[in-house]
């Protein structure tokens, strides 16, 4: 079946070909995967599992373990854009899509902690600079700037999970503009840095694929 050419009878604008539960031995031909996953979510009439369950188990018999998570994450594109699922089961699809590639890529999610470091490390950094952070009374100079170095050990205590340097015991925010911001800021920071983690653990373990 050569998918590159199905094409529209007359004014007919809906799905050509009714797939579930057609079964082959071997791969397809020709054997594009771009093309089956194109003929799978524009030409059949609706949602299905079973051809994308077909073809991924006949790219695993072949070994293709990449075109088999490209497969299964199309699978649940075509679940989530068809609304085959609703409420909060898309929202959650969507999200893990998003954040994960549905459990089949989770360095997606340590791709976001990264960012979430990053700009923590940076708005701590902005704060110190406007006298935002300041020594506490653990330390010989209370009240006198923190150093570049506690600056950095801050923003990681708040961008990362689990991780603590120990420089928010000697260095915290003082009750000015900057330190107040940097407080209230803290805290959506350290429940994204806590969520990424959990995701990235979930997408790991394979808790979240379902296919």
């Amino acid at each position: 079946m050569d998918t590159e050419q199905i094409t529209r009878a007359g004014n007919d604008c809906g799905p050509l070909i009714e797939l579930d539960d057609m079964t082959y031995a071997g791969l397809p031909q020709p054997d594009s995967l771009p093309d089956w996953l194109r003929l799978l979510r524009q030409h059949t009439p609706a949602y299905a599992a079973q051809p994308y369950q077909q073809l991924a188990a006949a790219h695993r018999a072949a070994g293709h373990d990449h075109a088999v998570r490209r497969i299964l994450m199309a699978q649940r594109d075509d679940q989530v854009n068809r609304q085959a699922i609703r409420g909060l089961d898309r929202a959650w699809a969507w999200v893990t899509g998003a954040l994960l590639g549905y459990g089949y890529q989770p360095w997606r999610a340590l791709l976001g902690l990264l960012l979430v470091l990053t700009l923590s490390i940076g708005w701590t950094w902005t704060a110190g600079q406007h006298h935002g952070l300041a020594h506490t009374s653990r330390t010989p100079t209370p009240g006198m700037p923190c150093t570049a170095t506690e600056l950095i050990g801050v923003g990681l205590d708040l961008g990362t999970p689990l991780l603590k340097t120990g420089a928010r015991d000697t260095c915290a925010p003082t009750t000015n503009r900057a330190g107040q911001r940097l407080t209230v800021a803290s805290w959506p920071m350290q429940a994204i840095a806590w969520a990424l983690a959990a995701l990235f653990i979930a997408g790991f373990t394979s808790a979240v694929r379902k296919t």
